[in-house]
C-alpha cells in the first residue's frame, strides 16, 4: 500500500510517509538549533509506524507548526539569538 495522503477517519489522522520525511526535517533542524522540544516533539511524531493514528488536533498542529518552519523557520529566533549560538 502506497502512503503518499494522510487518511482522516472520525476525529483521527494517518499520518503519510511524506509527513513524516517533513517533520523529520523540521527535527533535524530544530536540534542543530537548540530547540531540543521542538525537536522531540516532531521526531517522535516522525518515526510513528506506518498506520499508526494520531488524533486530528495533534495532527493539525504539528502541520501548522511544519507550514509556519517552512515559511519563516523558527519564530522568536532572531539573526543575533543564532550568532550568539555560533550558527
Amino acid at each position: 500500500m502506497n502512503n503518499t495522503a494522510p487518511i482522516r477517519t472520525h476525529g483521527f489522522q494517518i499520518p503519510s510517509d511524506h509527513d513524516k520525511a517533513e517533520w523529520s526535517r523540521l527535527a533535524v533542524d530544530a536540534y542543530r538549533l537548540g530547540l531540543n522540544d521542538v525537536g522531540h516533539r516532531f521526531s517522535g511524531a516522525a518515526a510513528l509506524r506506518r498506520g499508526d493514528v494520531i488524533t486530528l488536533l495533534m495532527y493539525d498542529a504539528l502541520q501548522e507548526e511544519y507550514r509556519e518552519w517552512l515559511i519563516g523557520g523558527f519564530p522568536g529566533l532572531s539573526h543575533e539569538t543564532l550568532h550568539a549560538r555560533g550558527l
